[in-house]
């Protein structure tokens, strides 16, 4: 990789989920609220 990532992982219902982000000035519950609404989005 070109970039250095970091996995953010967050569990929704028992449900685990892992991202990887180059998003460092992000928290990690803000990566995960940035890609749990997203989802949703595409959902939509």
């Amino acid at each position: 990789m070109d970039k250095p990532v970091r996995l953010v992982g967050y569990n929704v219902e028992g449900a685990e989920y892992f991202v990887a982000t180059d998003r460092r000035y992000l928290s990690a519950e803000q990566g995960a609220t940035i890609y749990k609404l997203r989802w949703i989005i595409e959902s939509f």
